[in-house]
């Protein structure tokens, strides 16, 4: 019998170095991200994370709406990814992306004045289009692709939509 090669090492060997990935989407990209970068070293990885709190792909008009009723608008960073994530991988030069959207389908948007989430056809359609755009952002820079799935929220305070919700979403990521 042979030992299956190591991955990491031949993808070492092979670049020279080891291999970088930009890491992108929202809080549980960030959180990934933090336990990752302190660890780069040991892991034979190089890591630069885009990730930014409270933001994933959607864009929109950026007013959201929280399990509590409470309306927000999303910080202004949250629609720059078009741009951010090109400039952030001019300086790294990554081997892969990595794009984690963890949101548990727990908020609504608004979508031309009505209050949508996912399950709702008008919502999914209006998604699918910012993961396909998000996702062709970092095909365009030459990169493989890589794409989570969310997570359930296990919470007292998860609302009783977000399991269905979160199956709607990873519908639209795979």
């Amino acid at each position: 019998t042979t030992t299956p090669a190591d991955p990491l090492a031949v993808a070492t060997q092979t670049l020279g170095r080891p291999p970088r990935v930009l890491l992108v989407g929202d809080s549980v990209a960030f959180t990934l991200a933090a336990g990752l970068v302190p660890y780069q070293d040991q892991l034979g990885v190089q890591v630069d994370s885009q990730a930014v709190i409270a933001c994933g792909v959607a864009r929109g008009s950026g007013k959201v709406r929280l399990p509590d009723g409470t309306e927000a608008i999303e910080s202004l960073e949250c629609h720059d990814w078009p741009r951010r994530w090109p400039e952030a991988n001019d300086a790294f030069d990554a081997d892969v992306a990595l794009l984690v959207v963890g949101w548990p389908a727990s908020t609504e948007r608004d979508l031309d004045g009505a209050w949508r989430h996912p399950c709702d056809p008008v919502f999914d359609t209006w998604y699918e289009g910012e993961v396909r755009e998000a996702v062709a952002v970092l095909r365009a820079l030459d990169l493989p692709v890589a794409l989570s799935n969310a997570a359930y929220w296990r919470s007292e305070r998860a609302p009783d939509y977000s399991d269905p919700g979160v199956d709607c979403l990873n519908t639209i990521y795979a």
